[in-house]
């Protein structure tokens, strides 16, 4: 049986800020979207890097590499930004060339702050999955934690993916749940310079990137996670990107049982005008005398 794969969104707080630089060296936060508008409407989610996740060793890990190991990953990286250099200082000899790449490999001299390069290059959009049996305790009781800590105090909303005939649940991956964080070896060290040479292995690579973006402490095991991870190519100066969805992708959402008269409205004028088939709506409420909610259809 298929996972099931909702998402939630707080909108008790929507408004997403971006870092830019202005041209006097200062640092501005600019609004970026509101999250009906810009989830419901113009149909994007957003994908985070992981350093801005709220749980700290999110995407963390361990080297497991001899010295030997990782002196000769240092070699072949050194290898590296002599072509590097070669292309960007024509005019430079091999010798300057080499003397050039060897002072920059030694500002990320050390093994863990070398490959955390590359979650400055990822990020990612997570879910919540369950399956069809248990869809129903889900949204009774096993997703109240849930509706407080990510959708606002139960103001937000919840979309139900679905997971038959749209395009994001495809590229969804499971997380495993552990103690230990994961070991990076030598061999998948080796796969990420060749990734920067442009060879891509995709077996190791596949390993490796599990054992980064894959794991996490096992009392985070009742969100049943899943994630999306996409390259993020517009460089490092942005808290993450926005990727689009399409209108099929949505089977339902369910409003949080406190959400604001507003915003209900919104959402529903939203629905109303920018989707041919509209996907089901529901409100959640309490359940009077139990620790549980119950869904409500809303006909719109």
């Amino acid at each position: 049986m298929s996972p099931i794969f909702f998402k939630f969104f707080d909108i008790s707080n929507s408004n997403i800020y971006e870092k830019r630089e202005c041209e006097n060296g200062g640092i501005v936060f600019k609004k970026k979207f509101n999250k009906i508008q810009s989830v419901l409407k113009e149909k994007k989610l957003w994908y985070s890097m992981p350093q801005y996740f709220n749980d700290p060793f999110d995407c963390n890990y361990s080297i497991s590499m001899s010295d030997s190991e990782w002196l000769e990953i240092l070699r072949k990286s050194f290898s590296l930004l002599d072509e590097k250099f070669k292309k960007l200082h024509p005019q430079l000899t091999p010798e300057e060339i080499s003397t050039k790449s060897s002072s920059a490999m030694k500002a990320r001299i050390n093994p863990q702050d070398f490959l955390e390069r590359i979650t400055h290059n990822t990020t990612i959009c997570s879910f919540v999955s369950t399956t069809e049996q248990e869809k129903k305790d889900f949204l009774k009781s096993n997703s109240i934690s849930m509706w407080s800590h990510y959708a606002g105090n139960h103001q937000g909303f919840l979309i139900e993916f679905n997971n038959r005939h749209g395009n994001i649940v495809k590229n969804l991956e499971e997380i495993s749940y552990s103690d230990n964080f994961s070991k990076i070896n030598y061999h998948e060290f080796e796969a990420y310079i060749e990734l920067l040479k442009g060879n891509d292995n995709k077996v190791v690579l596949k390993e490796l990137w599990t054992k980064i973006y894959l794991r996490k402490h096992k009392t985070w095991h009742i969100e049943n996670e899943w994630r999306d991870i996409r390259r993020y190519e517009k460089g490092v100066q942005s808290y993450g990107q926005e990727i689009p969805f399409i209108s099929k992708d949505i089977k339902a959402i369910y409003l949080g049982c406190q959400i604001k008269h507003k915003d209900k409205e919104e959402i529903m004028n939203v629905l109303t005008e920018n989707y041919e088939t509209k996907p089901k709506l529901f409100e959640m409420s309490k359940i009077r005398g139990e620790y549980g909610l119950q869904q409500n259809e809303i006909c719109y």
